[in-house]
């Protein structure tokens, strides 16, 4: 049986995702487990700013959201 939270996650994962892909830092929107060793919606950027900060909540709806900077991805 699958955990009724990650279902929950996935929800607002595509819920929020177009919106969050639109903010020109984003790079990628996926689920994992955060540092704090729960589940939630992992949102990787190339630099982390307040101005980015202010435009992704922490949480929604008891789900945490973890703003990861991974830098520039290049294609091979």
């Amino acid at each position: 049986m699958e955990n009724p939270n990650l279902e929950k996650i996935r929800l607002i994962k595509s819920r929020h995702e177009h919106q969050w892909m639109t903010v020109k830092e984003v790079q990628a929107v996926g689920i994992g487990v955060l540092k704090k060793g729960e589940n939630g919606i992992i949102i990787s950027v190339d630099k982390c700013n307040e101005s980015l900060i202010s435009k992704i909540p922490a949480e929604i709806d008891g789900v945490h959201i973890e703003i990861v900077e991974r830098g520039g991805f290049k294609a091979l």
